[in-house]
């Protein structure tokens, strides 16, 4: 693999049009202002195609928004500043039909804003190109971890309502015109904060060390409709991560570039995490 240090990276060339990002914001809080309202969706149409396009306008604007050339003070300024809204958003949501039905999408957007600007701030930890490959790798195993054995997974089974707060939920078609109103809303499915946090480190990497930008995004999208389609198909949480992890690998493979000895060592290291993971698993279990 060739190396080279946070020096010698390569810098986005041109901001992101805002008038884009600006426009999937618009779009993601439309779609969730209205598809509540919208009655007469088939169901199965309503559960892959709605999932699907909210992922697809969720992931474009964590892409988008991961090519911006920022400062660590800019995303630690607007990460702290979209939390403070989100919060604020979801707490007034909770007040009246109105604000569950038009304040709680603004504070979903604001919850993904956060989450691109957290994992663009994340990525910069990552100091070498060279290690893209391994964090790839190790946040996939790590995400396989949490939600079927560790935390996440617990979670979901103890306080369900702790884990909903921190996704994005995609509404069902029509369940807030019906008889009970907006106290009918019910949500079908949801994408955690992480999977848009490194998407965002995935992508900033992308384009802080001159990997294919463009390529890449569309694969690990590819790669996460992959599995939002097999875990809506099964019915049971899965993580999104490894397919998003896999994606990006695919794309760069002849990006990475490894010797014998970073072969090797990248191995020991996949095989002790493994190893690490599977005890973690039992000892949870037991």
């Amino acid at each position: 693999m060739s190396r080279s240090s946070g020096k010698d990276s390569v810098p986005p060339r041109t901001h992101p049009p805002l008038i884009a990002l600006g426009a999937l914001c618009a779009l993601i809080y439309a779609f969730l202002v209205a598809v509540p309202q919208v009655q007469g969706v088939p169901p199965h149409m309503a559960l892959y195609g709605g999932s699907l396009l909210l992922a697809v306008l969720s992931l474009a604007l964590i892409g988008v928004g991961a090519i911006w050339r920022s400062t660590p003070l800019d995303e630690c300024v607007l990460a702290a500043s979209f939390l403070v809204l989100w919060v604020l958003g979801a707490r007034a949501a909770q007040f009246g039909d109105v604000g569950k039905l038009y304040v709680g999408p603004a504070a979903d957007v604001s919850f993904l804003l956060a989450c691109l600007c957290l994992g663009k701030l994340l990525s910069r930890i990552v100091r070498e190109r060279a290690m893209t490959l391994p964090v790839c790798v190790v946040a996939g195993l790590a995400d396989v971890f949490t939600v079927f054995f560790g935390p996440t997974g617990q979670a979901l089974e103890k306080v369900p309502e702790l884990v909903k707060k921190l996704s994005l939920a995609v509404p069902q078609a029509g369940s807030a015109a019906g008889p009970e109103g907006v106290r009918g809303l019910a949500h079908v499915a949801s994408m955690g904060l992480g999977d848009f946090i490194f998407l965002a480190l995935f992508m900033a990497l992308a384009v802080r060390y001159a990997f294919p930008a463009g390529r890449t995004f569309v694969a690990v999208v590819a790669a996460a409709c992959a599995g939002i389609v097999l875990a809506l198909a099964v019915n049971i949480p899965m993580p999104l991560l490894p397919y998003m992890a896999t994606g990006f690998i695919l794309a760069n493979a002849r990006q990475f570039r490894l010797s014998p000895q970073e072969r090797r060592d990248l191995l020991i290291a996949l095989g002790v995490l493994v190893a690490v993971l599977a005890v973690a698993a039992v000892a949870l279990r037991l």
